[in-house]
């Protein structure tokens, strides 16, 4: 995933990390599908996300270097294919004579929201808002560490900047989501703060922690709920706290998985570090993977396959259809982003980063 990797070579890779992403997709499509009891992945899948890209923070990079990076690992995928997708869907409209003037202003006014990397274009690309919060909160997080001096309590005073902007962000609802910008600010804050004691806390990681941890996020799960998108939440500091849990729960599976040495294992820890050096393409194209299911859904129900286009309201997935979702979910944008890459076009597109 080209906006979570370091600077560094294959080799250099941190298995655990790719392999914490990889789960971590998993989770953010199992939710996406209304898997069974999906509201646990709610509490704790972004926050994943945004410690694991602030643990890999690049400090020793110059302004420009890292601006260049971000803006074309982070903004350009999610500028360009979002605004790809909006100009089909305005095309489609056109052809289909369901253009008009109120129509066409409303995708106008998502354009500039979009491009402003305050807004999303809907269910077709749904999950990309992550990559413009990320780009937002990467460069601003830069800037704080370049005016703040190096000095001893550096880390502790950034995490309490961005842990004070994120009490704002729960305070206070802005419009287009902002406010889990804020809110997700601090956990990349908090990743850039484990990194700086990654020996110290892989000591507590072990299975036998991992349990206790899974039974105390259970609990304790039952006393909140989250909806970061309308910046609802039903204990806040209790979100936070097991936010914290599930991406340890995470994590520390992971550091177990690269260091067990038993030979099967290898066979979970291949896909996952596939999944998690992949999860931009899945990240990007699940929402439009979901409109095949769609499309069988419509097919079977005797409706044109066509209305797929059409169709605004969330998708149906109780009764089971939501392994089919999660399937196709994760394994379509992965063939697609694969043939992306392939031929002449595939060349053209690696250039402008958009995959």
């Amino acid at each position: 995933m080209k906006f979570l990797q370091p600077a560094m070579t294959p080799a250099q890779r941190l298995d655990w990390l790719d392999m914490a992403k990889g789960i971590g997709m998993i989770l953010v499509v199992y939710g996406h599908s209304y898997g069974p009891s999906n509201y646990y992945v709610y509490l704790f899948h972004m926050p994943l996300f945004f410690i694991l890209s602030g643990f890999l923070f690049n400090s020793e990079q110059k302004f420009g270097t890292y601006l260049y990076k971000k803006f074309t690992g982070l903004y350009i995928p999610f500028a360009g294919w979002n605004f790809i997708v909006m100009i089909v869907r305005l095309i489609a409209a056109q052809q289909s004579g369901l253009l008009t003037q109120k129509l066409l202003d409303g995708r106008v006014e998502n354009m500039k929201l979009m491009f402003l990397t305050v807004g999303k274009d809907g269910e077709y690309m749904g999950a990309t808002w992550f990559l413009g919060s990320l780009f937002v909160i990467s460069i601003v997080y830069k800037l704080i560490d370049m005016i703040i001096p190096e000095v001893k309590s550096k880390q502790k005073i950034i995490l309490l900047i961005f842990g004070l902007v994120a009490i704002y962000g729960f305070q206070n609802t802005l419009p287009n989501g902002q406010s889990r910008t804020l809110i997700l600010g601090f956990f990349f804050a908090l990743g850039r703060f484990l990194k700086f004691y990654e020996e110290s806390f892989e000591r507590f990681t072990n299975i036998i922690m991992a349990l206790l941890v899974t039974v105390l996020f259970w609990v304790l799960s039952g006393f909140t709920h989250a909806d970061m998108g309308n910046n609802e939440y039903e204990n806040a500091p209790l979100f936070v706290v097991c936010a914290l849990l599930g991406s340890y729960i995470v994590i520390c599976i992971s550091m177990c998985l690269e260091r067990s040495n038993f030979s099967l294992i290898e066979t979970i820890r291949k896909p996952l570090r596939f999944l998690g050096t992949n999860t931009l393409d899945i990240l990007l194209w699940q929402f439009v993977a979901f409109r095949f299911c769609v499309a069988i859904q419509l097919g079977l129900q005797g409706l044109p396959v066509t209305e797929v286009f059409a169709q605004e309201s969330r998708y149906y997935t109780d009764n089971g259809w939501w392994i089919l979702y999660l399937v196709v979910g994760i394994i379509l944008p992965l063939i697609w982003g694969w043939l992306l890459r392939k031929g002449p076009w595939g060349r053209v597109l690696k250039k402008l980063h958009l995959v």
